[in-house]
C-alpha cells in the first residue's frame, strides 16, 4: 500500500471497520512507514479525545424522573455537544411554557436570542418558546429552527411542524407537548479546550447536523428524505443530516456513527489545509524566483500593508481620498490582494479610529469591490458604526461601488440614516441607478426644502444626474429662478436627460439673449445635444 492509500482509511481502522484483509495490509505498511506510525498514533489520540468529549454521566433515575413530570428548574437550558448528550438533556430539561401574549408572530419573521434569553412566540396557534443561543425563522407551516432549542404545545388541530437542518418534526393524533434542539455545529470552543486543532473543529460544525426530539406528552412524528420514526413520551427520536430518524434506544451506536463522521471530516480538512499550504509555499517560491529576475516583488505579509494603510491615515488624514488613486502602490497592492485585501479593510473599518475608518471606507470605495458591502453596511447601521464623517464616506462608497448588492444598504441610508449628508450620499446613487426611491427624495428636499445649501446641492445633484424625472422640476427652475448657477445646472440636468420636450425652453433662452449671453451659450449647447445636430452654431 501508498501513503496516500492509508492515510484515509485511519480512522476507519481505528474504529475496526476494515476487513481483516485491509486491516492486515495497513498493519504491514505502517510497521515500515514512520511517517504513517505516527498518523495512526494521532488518530487513535483523536478519538481517545472524541470519546472523552461525547462520555454522558447517565442519571440511574432518569426513566423514573421522565415518567413522573420532574420539571427541571425553568430555563435550565444546557447546550450540548453531541446527539446522545442531546437526548439526555433533553428528556429532563421540560419546564412549562410562560403564556405569551396571544399575539401572533408573523410569517417571515427572523427571531434569534442572547444567551440567556428566551423568545415566547405565537406560531400557526402553536406556543413555541425559543431557547437562548437559538435562531430560527417563522414559516407559514411553522418554525425553521437552524440552531438551538424550541418548546413547543400543539393544539389538537395544529398543522404545524418545526423543520431544522436534520429533518421536520410534526403532531399526529392530538395535543402534544414536545422539545426539539438542534445542533448544526458542534461547539468549537469546547472543542478546541479538549484538545481538537481548529480545522478539527471547523471541520466537526460543517459535517454534522443532529435533531433531538423530546416528547412530554402525545405523539410526534419525525422525518427526513431518508425516513420517518415515531416519537412518543419515553421514546425520544433522533436524527442525523444524511440518515434516517431512529429511536434512540442504543446512545452507542449513534455516538458511533458521529465518531466515524468527523473522523472522516477532520481528515478531509486536513488533506485540504496540507494542499493548501503546498500550493502556498509554491507560490511564493516561484514570486521570489520571478522577483530574482528583475520582475515584480513578492507581495508581501498582510501586517505590513495594514501598517501602510495606518500610516496613509496618519499623514494624510482626509485628504488621502485626493492622493490616493489606481497608481498608487498601496491601492495596487491591496487590488492584488484580493478578498484578503478586503478582509484586512474591514477590520480597520471596525477598529480602527476615526482617520483609520474613514480611509478604510475610502480605499473601498476606489476597489469598488462587492465584498466590501457588508462591512460598509455595519459602519452605516451596526452596533459600533463610526463616526458621522465615516458614515458619509460609507454611504459614499456604496454608492460607487454599485449593484444589486448595493441597493438595500442604500435604500437603509435613506431611510435611516442619521445626518443630512448620509442621506444625500445614498440618494444621489440611488438616483443614478434609476431606483425611484432616491429621486423622489431628491426632488422632494429641492421642492420642500427651505436651507439654501440643500437646496443647491440637491439641484447639484439633478444636474449631475439628468434623470428624465427631474424635468418638469428644471424647467420650472428655467422659468422662474434668476440665480445663475442655478440656471446653468437645470441646463446641465436638461441636457444628460435629453428630453424633446425641453427644445422649447432651450430656444426661448437661446432667443432671449441680452444680459443672459451666457445662458444663451449653455441653452445653445443643451439645444444641438438634445437635436442630435448644430441647429445654433457657437460664438467664436
Amino acid at each position: 500500500m501508498r501513503c496516500e492509500d492509508v492515510r484515509p482509511t485511519l480512522a476507519a481502522y481505528v474504529l475496526e471497520q476494515l476487513t481483516a484483509e485491509e486491516a492486515g495490509a495497513l498493519d504491514q505498511h505502517v510497521a515500515g512507514c514512520a511517517g504513517c506510525a505516527q498518523a495512526l498514533d494521532d488518530e487513535r489520540n483523536f478519538e481517545t479525545r472524541l470519546r472523552d468529549a461525547l462520555r454522558v454521566d447517565v442519571p440511574s433515575d432518569l426513566n423514573a424522573q421522565v415518567k413522573a413530570g420532574l420539571p427541571a428548574p425553568a430555563r435550565s437550558w444546557t447546550p450540548v455537544l453531541a446527539l446522545a448528550a442531546a437526548v439526555l438533556l433533553a428528556a429532563g430539561l421540560w419546564a412549562g411554557l410562560r403564556a405569551p401574549a396571544d399575539v401572533a408572530t408573523p410569517a417571515g419573521q427572523h427571531v434569534v436570542t442572547a444567551a440567556g434569553e428566551v423568545a415566547d412566540l405565537v406560531v400557526a396557534g402553536v406556543r413555541v418558546e425559543l431557547g437562548p443561543a437559538s435562531e430560527a425563522v417563522v414559516t407559514p407551516a411553522g418554525l425553521r429552527l437552524r440552531f438551538g432549542s424550541a418548546r413547543c404545545v400543539t393544539p389538537a388541530e395544529a398543522g404545524f411542524e418545526v423543520a431544522t437542518p436534520a429533518g421536520r418534526v410534526r403532531a399526529t393524533g392530538g395535543p402534544a407537548r414536545f422539545l426539539v434542539e438542534t445542533k448544526s455545529k458542534m461547539e468549537v470552543s469546547e472543542m478546541q479546550r479538549k484538545g481538537f486543532s481548529k480545522a478539527t473543529a471547523a471541520a466537526a460544525a460543517g459535517a454534522v447536523a443532529v435533531m433531538v426530539v423530546a416528547v412530554y406528552s402525545g405523539a410526534v412524528a419525525v422525518e427526513n428524505e431518508r425516513g420517518t420514526a415515531a416519537g412518543a413520551a419515553d421514546k425520544p427520536v433522533g436524527a442525523a443530516a444524511g440518515h434516517a430518524p431512529e429511536a434512540l434506544a442504543d446512545q452507542a451506536k449513534v455516538v458511533a456513527r458521529l465518531e466515524r463522521e468527523l473522523g472522516v471530516a477532520r481528515d478531509q480538512i486536513a488533506d485540504k489545509e496540507a494542499a493548501v499550504a503546498r500550493l502556498e509555499a509554491k507560490v511564493r517560491t516561484l514570486q521570489k524566483e520571478n522577483a530574482a529576475k528583475g520582475g515584480p516583488p513578492a507581495p508581501r505579509a498582510a501586517t505590513d500593508v495594514l501598517a501602510d494603510v495606518r500610516e496613509l491615515a496618519k499623514t494624510e488624514g482626509l485628504n488621502a481620498y485626493g492622493t490616493v488613486g489606481r497608481d498608487t502602490p498601496i491601492f495596487k497592492e491591496l487590488e492584488a490582494m484580493g478578498r484578503e485585501g478586503q478582509a484586512l479593510l474591514a477590520d480597520l473599518l471596525k477598529t480602527g479610529n476615526d482617520t483609520e475608518q474613514f480611509v478604510a471606507a475610502m480605499l473601498m470605495e476606489k476597489l469598488r469591490d462587492p465584498a466590501a458591502i457588508p462591512a460598509l453596511e455595519a459602519a452605516l447601521f451596526g452596533d459600533d458604526k463610526g463616526s458621522i464623517l465615516v458614515q458619509r464616506m460609507a454611504s459614499h462608497a456604496l454608492g460607487h461601488i454599485g449593484g444589486e448588492a448595493a441597493i438595500p444598504g442604500l435604500e437603509r441610508a435613506l431611510k435611516e440614516g442619521s445626518e443630512w449628508g448620509i442621506k444625500t450620499n445614498a440618494a444621489h446613487s440611488l438616483a443614478q441607478m434609476g431606483r425611484e426611491s432616491g429621486i423622489e427624495f431628491i426632488l422632494d428636499a429641492y421642492k420642500t426644502g427651505t436651507d439654501a445649501t440643500v437646496k443647491m446641492t440637491m439641484l447639484q445633484v439633478m444636474g449631475s444626474i439628468g434623470d428624465a424625472s427631474f424635468v418638469p422640476e428644471l424647467h420650472r427652475v428655467l422659468r422662474e429662478e434668476t440665480e445663475y448657477s442655478k440656471r446653468v445646472l437645470a441646463i446641465m440636468g436638461i441636457s444628460k436627460a435629453s428630453q424633446p420636450e425641453s427644445l422649447p425652453i432651450l430656444k426661448a433662452l437661446i432667443e432671449a439673449g441680452g444680459a443672459d449671453q451666457t445662458i444663451a451659450t449653455e441653452a445653445k449647447k443643451a439645444y444641438n445635444e438634445i437635436a442630435g445636430k448644430v441647429v445654433y452654431p457657437l460664438d467664436k
